[in-house]
């Protein structure tokens, strides 16, 4: 719909970083498409080798699990985001996962995805984790997130995948993850960078303040010191008068 700013959005290309055999003897492979990387949260550290595996597909590519919980996902780093735009984050992918023992009553809440934007040098952004609101698994989804940067700022973009439930095999097949320039009034963003709280007002540059004027000396309350040579003064100037009106009558 908009211009996407990802690398390799339908996740083509494969080249394998990691084979492994875990202590059940199960052998896996993990794959990475051209420019992303697959990443996963160690949930089992009596088993360092037992995580979901990351293949590719004719479309897109599958983390495939089975019998564990485990959280993994794909991220894309160092994605630029400008100042004042609007993205659109966009996630399509089909998840496919059936029960041992009958499906728990609770099963829409056994795989949950979310994203998560890593900022550099700021706080991260994400979605809450989210499950299906569709009727059964096995059909094609999509996950949405709007945010905004609020100045240039480089992400690493990350599509996470998790599962609480151990008695179940997972296939959870992504087809395209992008990032998508939108116009500016599109939906309701999480704004990401420096400055989220609206912008203080600015003020006028600061002018020199004026000189401080001198501070006239306030009197105690009761008088001063000096009232009494105060009064001798000005008793003897109203002798001088006197003497003056004397002689100005004698003349």
């Amino acid at each position: 719909m908009f211009n996407n700013i990802l690398l390799n959005p339908e996740l083509k290309g494969h080249r394998i970083v990691k084979d492994f055999t875990n202590k059940g003897g199960v052998r896996g492979y993990v794959e990475h498409p051209d420019h992303w990387e697959y990443t996963y949260f160690q949930l089992h550290p009596d088993d360092p080798n037992r995580f979901p595996q990351c293949l590719h597909r004719d479309r897109g590519y599958v983390i495939a699990a089975g019998w564990m919980k485990w959280e993994s996902g794909l991220v894309q780093r160092n994605v630029a985001l400008r100042g004042g735009q609007r993205y659109l984050c966009k996630a399509i992918f089909q998840p496919n996962v059936s029960f041992t023992g009958g499906t728990p009553p609770d099963w829409q809440a056994t795989i949950r995805w979310r994203f998560w934007l890593d900022v550099k040098g700021g706080d991260p952004v994400y979605t809450d984790w989210t499950s299906t609101t569709k009727p059964s698994y096995g059909i094609e989804d999509e996950h949405l997130f709007v945010v905004e940067a609020t100045q240039d700022v480089v992400v690493d973009y990350y599509f996470k995948v998790s599962c609480n439930w151990e008695n179940n095999a997972c296939d959870f097949n992504i087809y395209s993850l992008t990032m998508e320039e939108a116009p500016g009034d599109y939906g309701v963003p999480t704004y990401i960078g420096a400055g989220t709280a609206p912008a203080p007002v600015t003020q006028p540059p600061s002018q020199p303040e004026p000189p401080s004027q001198p501070t006239i000396p306030q009197e105690p309350i009761g008088g001063s010191s000096n009232e009494a040579e105060i009064e001798q003064i000005a008793q003897e100037l109203r002798r001088l008068a006197n003497r003056l009106d004397n002689l100005t009558g004698h003349g």
